[in-house]
């Protein structure tokens, strides 16, 4: 949610300077940053959890979890 925000008010702002700067597009590359290494940190996770045999739920939750944000995103 707060990347929303952060990325709503960044073009907010560039609107209201003119359109100028390019801080909207560096903000929102920076949060898909942030959420595919939190797929690939869930995917190793997922894999060493089942190897090990313990639960999987929290880590099939936050894959989901970061695909509704990268859909979300969009």
């Amino acid at each position: 949610m707060i990347s929303w925000l952060v990325v709503r008010f960044s073009a907010i702002g560039e609107a209201v300077s003119g359109g100028k700067g390019h801080i909207t597009g560096g903000i929102g590359t920076f949060f898909y940053i942030c959420a595919g290494i939190g797929l690939v940190l869930h995917i190793i996770a997922l894999i060493k959890s089942k190897k090990a045999g313990i639960s999987i739920v929290g880590h099939v939750l936050g894959i989901v979890a970061v695909h509704a944000f990268g859909a979300y995103m969009v």
